[in-house]
Formats: C-alpha cells, sequence, structure tokens
C-alpha cells in the first residue's frame, strides 16, 4: 500500500487495491542486485497487476527505486545502532574494493615486471642445450681427472717401491 506521503507499506488483507506488487526476491539476489542498485530489468523479478495507468507508472518508479537501508534498519534496532551497522557495512565493502583493486595493481605490475626475468621458449630451449653440453662436458673432464688420479698413485706406488 503506498500511504499518503509515499511510503511502501504491506497492504491489509481485506483491503481493496488499484495495483499490486509482487516482488521474487530470490529472483532479484539471483540477478545480482544488492541494496542501494536500481531494480534489474530482468523479466520475472517484478510482477505488477491492476490498474494499467497507475500499474505503468509503479513500474517505472520500480525500476529505479532504492530503498533507505539504514531508515529500514533503523525501525528495527534504532538511528544509532543502524547508523554504525550501515557505516560498518560500508567500510567493509570500501575495504573489499580497494584490496580488490590494490591486488589487480599488483597482478598487472608482477605480471609486466617480472615476466621479463622468465625466459622465452626459444631462450629456454638455448639454456636446455647448453646444460646438456656442459653435462657432457663435464662427464668428461671426470674421466679424465679419474685417469689423472690413477696415474699420480701408479707413479707414486712406483717411487715408494
Amino acid at each position: 500500500m503506498i500511504g499518503q506521503e509515499g511510503t511502501l507499506s504491506p497492504n491489509e488483507a481485506d483491503a481493496p487495491t488499484q495495483v499490486c506488487l509482487t516482488v521474487d526476491t530470490q529472483a532479484l539476489w539471483a540477478a545480482g542486485w544488492r541494496p542501494g542498485q536500481p531494480m534489474p530489468d530482468q523479466s520475472g523479478v517484478l510482477h505488477i497487476s491492476g490498474d494499467a495507468a497507475m500499474a505503468q507508472t509503479l513500474s517505472t518508479l520500480a525500476k529505479h527505486w532504492r530503498p533507505d537501508l539504514e531508515d529500514l534498519l533503523a525501525q528495527k534496532i534504532g538511528d544509532i545502532a543502524a547508523r554504525q551497522v550501515m557505516r560498518g557495512v560500508q567500510g567493509l565493502f570500501g575495504a573489499s574494493k580497494r584490496s580488490t583493486s590494490r591486488l589487480a595493481e599488483n597482478m598487472a605490475e608482477y605480471a609486466t615486471h617480472e615476466t621479463q626475468a622468465l625466459p622465452t621458449m626459444a631462450q629456454f630451449i638455448v639454456g636446455a642445450s647448453q646444460q646438456t653440453t656442459l653435462t657432457q662436458r663435464l662427464a668428461r673432464l671426470d674421466e679424465r681427472l679419474a685417469k689423472l688420479e690413477g696415474r699420480v698413485n701408479q707413479v707414486a706406488g712406483s717411487r715408494s717401491s
């Protein structure tokens, strides 16, 4: 029911109505709507029936309706508590937005600067080839060193006898 001052309230069961507004809250939340945002244009969220002219006017108003959650909450828990709750919620949303923004900036900076430290595929293949060559050369040097140690031991053994 729309009161004289333009406030919206539930209708009495036996009161006559010119227009009936039905909001599917599950569809509303599923459409991504959050408090303070305009109603989504998705069909099935808001159903209006009754007097056509009044229904059209209410449909236009409903699309741009942004409920004052603080006022609704104040009716339940009081003005000061509602204000504190809303400021806390706004602070959480603000912190979440800032954290998300900083994370995106840091990831962009990392992608820009750190990718230069990573080798390209061609550089990786060249590096792997060089590693294989060096590993083979090291194996040959180990063999030569083992032969030299054998000769040194052989010479040292023949001198001591």
